[in-house]
């Protein structure tokens, strides 16, 4: 369950819940076109409805985050961390 590929296939979120059971893993990055940072609150890209659909599928595997282009690995990577949680959490 690829956040990228979804976007870029206009693949609807709607289907994270009519292929639960098929969900291994979730994979979330920036869409094509976009460097590929990790995922902070002010980057404009919104992911809320993408893991609110994995929320309400029942997911509990990891969500890995591909991120290739960075300044500070270990405070990027933090800083995204808190944030994705607390969108999780907030669902």
């Amino acid at each position: 369950c690829d956040y990228r590929h979804m976007i870029s296939a206009d693949d609807p979120f709607d289907n994270i819940i009519k292929y639960k059971d098929k969900i291994q893993h979730a994979h979330i990055d920036y869409p094509f076109g976009i460097k590929r940072k990790f995922p902070q609150p002010e980057d404009g890209v919104d992911y809320s409805a993408y893991l609110r659909k994995l929320n309400q599928a029942g997911y509990k595997g990891i969500l890995t985050v591909e991120a290739i282009d960075f300044e500070n690995f270990d405070a990027e990577s933090a800083k995204s961390c808190l944030y994705l949680k607390k969108m999780v959490q907030n669902e």
